[in-house]
């Protein structure tokens, strides 16, 4: 219900217009103009709705704006948002070896430094969010470009994700191995 109102409310829109459009006949039928202030309640509904949608930043938002940031730091070639964003307790896994924190730190600023980032588009976000509202699992595409690939190579990778809120604040709690292309 809440991503219905607060993240995508195009069928509240529909709904509201279908409401506009039965009201509308509803009051020609009637040729009654005291009815025709009814026409007034979906529009304002509507803009409820809208002004709602826009202040309210849900927690899957946050997840996304989080991800274009660490993608914007990663372009100018730094991890600092990336490293602040990964929880003190983060478990990943990369080619079959269990990593902590500082070891996936380490191996990403190493393939920084070898490979260089020239580029990197975000293709698809899916967040999927847990039903305690304190956890979301997420599927990241990206396109990146290294420099060691040339001016035309890239590669389309797959990043798997869990999140955590502690104390208000999203972290990344668990990382796999990324994928190459699409699966």
């Amino acid at each position: 219900m809440r991503e219905l109102f607060f993240e995508d409310p195009f069928w509240v829109y529909v709904m509201l217009v279908a409401i506009e459009i039965f009201l509308l006949i509803f009051w020609w039928r009637s040729s009654d103009n005291s009815k025709a202030k009814w026409l007034l309640v979906p529009i304002l509904a509507g803009g409820l709705v809208f002004a709602v949608e826009a202040m309210v930043e849900t927690d899957r938002e946050k997840l996304i704006k989080a991800v274009n940031s660490i993608a914007a730091d990663v372009k100018n070639e730094r991890l600092d948002v990336l490293e602040s964003m990964i929880s003190e307790d983060f478990k990943g896994e990369f080619q079959g070896r269990s990593l902590d924190k500082e070891e996936s730190m380490e191996l990403a600023r190493e393939a920084m430094n070898t490979h260089g980032v020239t580029g990197l588009e975000i293709r698809n976000i899916d967040v999927k969010m847990k039903e305690d509202g304190r956890s979301a699992s997420m599927v990241v595409v990206t396109r990146i470009n290294l420099r060691y690939l040339g001016p035309r190579g890239s590669l389309l990778l797959r990043w798997s994700l869990l999140w955590k809120k502690i104390e208000g604040r999203w972290y990344i709690v668990y990382g796999e191995t990324p994928r190459v292309g699409v699966m």
